[in-house]
């Protein structure tokens, strides 16, 4: 049976039909873009649709990805040379604004963002029963800022299991991540938010910035481990405020513990703060 007498049974439209499938495609060797420009304007639009949308919609995404991470780092402010991590101390944001300024301004030639005083919340609290025992952070680091190999220095008890309590608005995770990337190395506390960081690790031993010599010279203005927790091991690991001249002359509570965490990465500037405190 010739094509003849196939095409003598079909109706017009049929036959239209077969015509229309067994025409050459002229587009079939060309680039999609240029069959897109090339199509009549009724059809550009579906054929974009299968063939570029979910491409364009791609590289518009990575696109503003770039822009937005160039803009970020490109407008971000310089890291503070200092941020001391404040606890239980709210109330008093103003006289610590104050205190910040006060410092920046002596440090002036060296960077207007010298210091920053970061605000934290603490909520959950330590088992006392599961709490450090010894000397966690007393081989944080030497008097010279290098590493001991027999301590971590990274307040690894931050965040643990053995914290208690609603943990919802905690800042744990938070302190943690901050003061693992060297971000935060001073931390002034309520004594009773002090002992809550003395037993998560998050506290260094005086002796990880000072000598045995700077300790003493400090009197009765240094803090033991074993007056904050009674089971601790007698030991300096804070400064107490309420000795400090520049922090009573700001208003501040003279029931607040200065000290050094994750001293590790350079002792310079929170040693540089505690002569602007001038302890008496």
């Amino acid at each position: 049976m010739d094509n003849k007498s196939i095409e003598s049974g079909l109706s017009d439209e049929q036959r239209a039909a077969v015509a229309d499938l067994a025409r050459t495609n002229e587009y079939a060797k060309q680039s999609k873009w240029k069959t897109l420009r090339e199509l009549p304007n009724n059809e550009k639009l579906p054929f974009f649709v299968q063939h570029f949308l979910i491409a364009t919609i791609a590289i518009v995404a990575v696109v503003a990805l770039v822009i937005s991470l160039v803009v970020f780092y490109a407008t971000r402010p310089p890291s503070a040379k200092l941020t001391v991590a404040t606890f239980g101390l709210s109330e008093y944001s103003d006289q610590l604004e104050d205190l910040r300024r006060d410092f920046a301004a002596a440090h002036a030639d060296e960077d207007e963002r010298v210091f920053a005083v970061d605000p934290f919340t603490i909520t959950s609290r330590v088992n006392a029963d599961e709490s450090v025992s010894a000397s966690p952070s007393a081989s944080a680091s030497s008097p010279d800022g290098s590493a001991d190999a027999g301590g971590s220095g990274d307040m690894t008890g931050v965040g643990s299991s053995s914290l208690l309590g609603n943990s919802y608005l905690d800042d744990s995770a938070k302190l943690s991540a901050r003061m693992a990337a060297g971000e935060i190395n001073a931390l002034a506390a309520s004594r009773d938010m002090f002992a809550e960081l003395l037993q998560r690790n998050a506290v260094n031993d005086l002796s990880a910035a000072l000598s045995d010599e700077q300790i003493n010279a400090f009197g009765d203005a240094v803090v033991y481990a074993d007056d904050l927790v009674p089971s601790a091991e007698h030991r300096a690991v804070g400064l107490d405020l309420g000795k400090s001249g520049t922090w009573t002359a700001k208003g501040l509570p003279a029931d607040a513990v200065f000290g050094f965490g994750n001293v590790t990465l350079g002792t310079e500037w929170p040693l540089a703060f505690v002569d602007f405190l001038k302890f008496q």
